[in-house]
């Protein structure tokens, strides 16, 4: 007999190069199509079959694997050759990382003894889950950017299943890093991840209409203007409708960036429209997304998950509560973080969802 496969994506048919010299697969190309139910995701994916001797393959199947290589879902697809298309319904969506696409085929010509190696992965095979960036241009804010990253990354729902914040898109085609924490970041890595997370978050310095995100080899300082998004040729209208959450921790920035990301469809946006102080912003975001993604106690009573404005306030009691006796004004910096604090729209990060609210 003839063991005759081919295999498009990572995972077990790395190895295996006993391909068909006959069947061909190629054009292997995933579509995400939204959401088919809560944390489940819908997609269209495509692929041409063709065989030298004009023979149907025996039988072809789809796999989806998760980063870890689980098989997520499965299934039978056309056997025809030529061009094929097909949609598929609640893959489920609850690990952030890559995903993989595979599509195989069985060569139908029993009388095909000779094989030949095939690339084992395609472009366009694979799409990307990601919980959220978060952006830092360095210390002392970096610290806040890894823990509103290892919130978000991993929130448990109710039903014991951990779980992200996430919007599917495809495989960047660069080394560009667009998710995770990055510090340091290049402005046009910035505006990217806006456009390809479901979740934003700064944290550093800024003004009224610029994130600085530090400095480049040479010394010039970097810049993610608010221009960038108020500009419809650049966001067009509704472009951010993928966004649940945007927070920009940096001075004066709440004076545009947060109703300006609402505007072309964002939930919710958070940030403070004057000088605020490092110490006390850092300790107001740590509680912050303390409330907002995780089960909290007041008194003797437990409370689910707050929403983004709720969690907002709520994480002024801690930073009241925490001990300044180093620094006798404090209290004045509080206050005036306090009050500088403008929220655009309100949403739940949790449980976690993909993209759009869903209940």
């Amino acid at each position: 007999y003839t063991f005759d496969i081919i295999a498009v994506g990572a995972c077990p048919y790395d190895q295996d190069r006993m391909r068909s010299a006959n069947l061909s697969l190629s054009n292997v190309a995933v579509e995400s199509q939204g959401l088919s139910a809560i944390r489940k995701g819908k997609f269209k994916f495509s692929y041409s079959l063709s065989d030298l001797s004009n023979i149907p393959p025996l039988s072809t199947t789809y796999s989806v694997f998760s980063p870890w290589l689980l098989v997520l879902k499965s299934g039978s697809s056309s056997n025809l050759l030529g061009d094929n298309s097909q949609e598929i319904s609640d893959v489920n969506l609850e690990t952030a990382g890559y995903h993989t696409f595979v599509v195989s085929s069985v060569c139908n010509n029993l009388n095909n003894k000779s094989h030949s190696p095939h690339p084992a992965l395609e472009k366009g095979s694979k799409f990307r889950v990601a919980p959220a960036v978060c952006i830092s241009n360095g210390w002392p804010f970096s610290g806040n950017a890894f823990c509103a990253y290892k919130h978000l990354g991993k929130v448990m729902h109710p039903d014991g299943l951990s779980s992200c914040n996430s919007e599917v898109r495809p495989d960047p085609q660069t080394n560009e890093r667009r998710g995770g924490v990055i510090i340091n970041a290049e402005p046009w890595q910035a505006f990217r991840s806006l456009h390809e997370n479901a979740v934003f978050e700064f944290s550093g310095h800024g003004n009224e209409d610029s994130l600085y995100l530090g400095e480049d080899q040479s010394g010039k300082e970097k810049w993610f203007s608010v221009n960038w998004i108020e500009n419809d040729t650049l966001t067009p209208p509704g472009s951010l409708s993928h966004l649940v959450f945007a927070l920009f921790n940096g001075c004066d920035a709440g004076q545009t960036f947060p109703q300006a990301v609402v505007n072309k469809g964002a939930e919710a946006s958070l940030g403070f429209n004057r000088e605020i102080s490092v110490v006390v912003c850092s300790t107001w975001e740590r509680a912050f997304w303390k409330y907002a993604t995780k089960y909290y106690t007041l008194g003797a009573q437990i409370f689910p998950p707050a929403s983004v404005a709720q969690a907002a306030k709520l994480a002024f009691r801690d930073v009241w509560w925490k001990p300044w006796n180093w620094n006798p004004i404090a209290p004045f910096f509080i206050k005036r973080m306090q009050d500088s604090m403008v929220v655009v729209g309100d949403t739940y990060l949790y449980p976690a969802r993909k993209g759009k609210i869903l209940r």
